[in-house]
């Protein structure tokens, strides 16, 4: 596996295309968000339409996590997350959605199905390199997805989740109404999008960085800035399916107690709601950002999480 492909291009893995390389912005942004040395530590490539980013461990039989990330964002933007899981004894690959980050796919255009689809490709990739076992690990959205996957393929051996949003599980009766509405409205207007800002405000979410760089985020070409109507619908309309899954799965939801988007009190719910037991990790005096205001803290518990259920060995590498 080269820096620029996995496998020069041939079989599953293709070459990637960081087509950003260079541009001042990206220089820039890289470098307020602390991502220019965890970066010289990956190795991108990409299955069918998806860009991924590894992150390998010393081992060669170390277990595997498919990282996906929060709405709008992609794996770059959580470079030192991935890195330093890396180095606790994993290979680590994070996933861009289609249509989003460097992935293939006009912008924000993707369903709960392909995602899925999309998913499983990879695995399969993966499985001619690694050995597994294979686990999730989901920040918001990229949770839902993820609780999607294991549902569809038992590859999967456990999801971990920052915020886990589950479509069987609306977190009130305006969410419930919301949801319909995109429903219904992308029955007739399928291709219509509605902004990023309209329900994700960055400048109130993201702590610890400078003004500039909230705005470099923001003025990001690869963030995805709004997403069509059938896009919404899916993801906010599509059970999961993991309210009754028929294996037995290792689920673990951590959630900050000043979540600013959903409030702790509704993991209580989903934790509730479950046909076999989730472990709820509650994070004292963090909000929803906890894979950016706190990059070392979510890689420990991460990390403990997944040992604790045999995903991973007892000491770092």
């Amino acid at each position: 596996m080269t820096n620029s492909a996995a496998a020069a291009g041939k079989g599953p893995f293709k070459d990637a295309v960081l087509s950003q390389e260079g541009a001042e912005h990206r220089h820039r942004l890289r470098q307020e968000l602390q991502l220019t040395l965890p970066l010289t530590y990956r190795r991108v490539f990409r299955v069918g339409k998806v860009h991924c980013e590894l992150y390998e461990n010393d081992r060669p039989e170390a277990p595997v996590i498919l990282f996906l990330a929060g709405i709008g964002t992609y794996c770059e933007l959580y470079a030192r997350l991935l890195h330093g899981l890396s180095r606790q004894g994993f290979h680590v690959v994070g996933v861009d959605l289609r249509g989003h980050g460097y992935s293939d796919g006009e912008r924000g255009v993707l369903t709960v199905e392909t995602a899925v689809a999309d998913l499983s490709v990879v695995i399969d990739a993966l499985e001619t390199r690694f050995t597994g076992p294979f686990s999730v690990y989901g920040y918001s959205i990229g949770a839902t997805l993820g609780a999607s996957l294991c549902v569809a393929d038992e590859r999967v051996a456990a999801l971990f989740c920052t915020t886990l949003l589950m479509p069987e599980v609306p977190p009130d009766p305006l969410h419930q109404i919301g949801w319909h509405w995109t429903r219904v409205s992308a029955f007739w207007f399928p291709g219509l999008k509605v902004p990023l800002l309209q329900f994700i405000d960055f400048k109130k979410l993201i702590r610890g960085v400078s003004a500039d760089a909230v705005d470099d985020i923001e003025d990001d070409p690869l963030l995805v800035d709004s997403y069509p109507l059938k896009t919404l619908s899916s993801l906010f309309n599509t059970p999961t399916g993991l309210m009754t899954i028929g294996r037995t799965l290792p689920v673990a939801i951590m959630h900050g107690d000043v979540d600013e988007v959903l409030p702790l009190s509704y993991s209580e719910r989903v934790c509730a709601s479950m046909s076999q037991p989730i472990e709820l990790i509650r994070v004292g005096d963090h909000g929803h950002m906890i894979p950016w205001d706190n990059v070392e803290l979510n890689i420990s518990l991460v990390a403990q999480w997944m040992r604790v259920h045999g995903m991973g060995a007892a000491g770092q590498s």
